[in-house]
């Protein structure tokens, strides 16, 4: 699927997938202040909004956040999303671009 990508689109790649990761992450760990701010919020737009508001996350973030299953709060879920930032910024550092 990658072959053929040039080194800027595979930075680009990654930037946006560590982007999305790191708010699943950060959403996994503070899951009880995640579900007390989505169900404060009359709708899935709103809780989007506040969720970007309390946390800091961005519109992209915010609905990958909204999108993740309860399920991804597990241990094991937890550990394969930290494998893969871990995978994602070593990537993006090794592209040339600065990891967060």
């Amino acid at each position: 699927m990658t072959d053929g990508w040039t080194r800027e689109d595979r930075l680009r790649m990654a930037r946006e997938r560590e982007h999305v990761a790191s708010a699943i992450a950060r959403a996994q760990v503070e899951w009880r202040a995640l579900l007390e701010v989505v169900e404060r919020s009359a709708s899935a737009d709103e809780a989007q909004e506040a969720l970007a508001q309390s946390f800091g996350f961005t519109r992209v973030q915010a609905i990958a956040v909204m999108d993740t299953q309860v399920r991804r709060v597990t241990q094991a879920d937890r550990e394969r999303i930290a494998t893969e930032l871990d995978q994602l910024r070593r990537e993006i550092e090794e592209l040339g671009g600065d990891a967060t």
